[in-house]
């Protein structure tokens, strides 16, 4: 079938599913794989594969708490808009710079938190997620899986066109005392666009407080991560074993955010950690000459334009003056600084 319709998503995911009905999981897996490179944005098939790939999905499984212990462990009755018990996430790299993000939500609702949505934002041409839990634990130890879950179409929302999609979590109905647990898994499947650098903001405050805040990297060491933090009251632990470096950032009893009207930016306000592949300032250079390739570099076109504009200007800085007052005054710049090209830049060819 595959080599009758090579480039057929559909075939290539039935195939999976007939290999996986006479119990060959690792041939099942292959195809399920080739019709995500087919057609990337498969919700449903990614979380089949997750299922199916344990040697992967585990990699967090030392760090997931079971909801219940931490009822017992809450600092007091719940505030009337509710607060988070747990929230962490485990991000595993690959050497190229991308990698998958596990996270974990514990919220326990309070008097007016009838409902709670959890939102994740992404790009679906380079990134997929899966729902991995939506449990809500009533106070009596009833376990229910009543959540509502959606994926929608969020591109376009500010007039202007882009990729993006939300997965979405809801939970309605609740009571006092009830816990809600969701678990995610953000999955990197594009190669990394920035040229196998790895860098990572994670915010650990929000608008409710919080019992435990969390965040890991598992790391290669050839991408071993420096680290900035925002606050000294972040703890921040950082193993080697083997080829791998861990790097575990936390803080307890994390107060909520105070929104105001017109206030400033999250990272003026909130506490978060800064983590990247690159070690100073010359590294940050020769990352970007390199990302930017011969893009800088002047096509004959261009030098030809630079001359004429020049002239016959006595001398470097009457020609450097001339050429500066072309660009100020003849070029408008509009950022459009989506994806890659918020760093990337386009060739100057295409600029003029």
């Amino acid at each position: 079938i595959l080599a009758r319709f090579p480039y057929d998503a559909d075939a290539a995911e039935a195939v999976g599913t007939m290999r996986l009905g006479r119990g060959d999981t690792q041939g099942a897996l292959v195809a399920y794989r080739h019709s995500l490179e087919l057609r990337p944005h498969q919700p449903e098939l990614r979380a089949k594969i997750q299922a199916l790939d344990t040697a992967r999905s585990d990699f967090a499984a030392a760090w997931r708490i079971e909801p219940s212990t931490l009822r017992a462990k809450a600092p007091g009755p719940a505030p009337e808009a509710g607060d988070l018990l747990l929230d962490q996430r485990v991000t595993r790299v690959y050497p190229g710079g991308t990698g998958e993000t596990w996270s974990q939500v514990v919220f326990r609702a309070g008097k007016s938190s009838k409902d709670r949505y959890f939102s994740l934002d992404y790009d679906p041409t380079l990134r997929s997620v899966t729902t991995l839990s939506a449990r809500r634990l009533r106070p009596d130890g009833t376990v229910l899986e009543t959540a509502e879950i959606e994926d929608v179409d969020a591109s376009g929302g500010q007039g202007l066109y882009f990729e993006q999609r939300t997965s979405r979590v809801h939970f309605s109905d609740l009571e006092p005392g009830d816990l809600v647990a969701v678990e995610q898994l953000l999955s990197d499947f594009a190669d990394n666009p920035f040229g196998g650098m790895y860098g990572d903001i994670a915010g650990l405050q929000w608008l409710e407080p919080c019992a435990l805040a969390r965040v890991v990297w598992l790391v290669p060491q050839v991408l071993a991560l420096h680290i900035g933090k925002s606050t000294p009251e972040l703890r921040v632990r950082t193993e080697t074993t083997g080829e791998v470096q861990t790097v575990v950032v936390e803080r307890e009893a994390v107060p909520k955010i105070d929104p105001e009207p017109g206030m400033p930016g999250y990272t003026e306000v909130a506490d978060y950690v800064h983590a990247t592949s690159l070690a100073d300032w010359p590294a940050v250079g020769a990352w970007f000459r390199k990302l930017a390739g011969n893009l800088l570099d002047p096509t004959p076109e261009v030098e030809a334009l630079a001359r004429e504009i020049a002239g016959e200007a006595a001398d470097d800085e009457a020609k450097l003056a001339r050429l500066f007052d072309c660009v100020a005054r003849k070029i408008r710049y509009v950022g459009l600084e989506f994806g890659v090209h918020g760093y990337k830049p386009y060739g100057v060819q295409a600029t003029l």
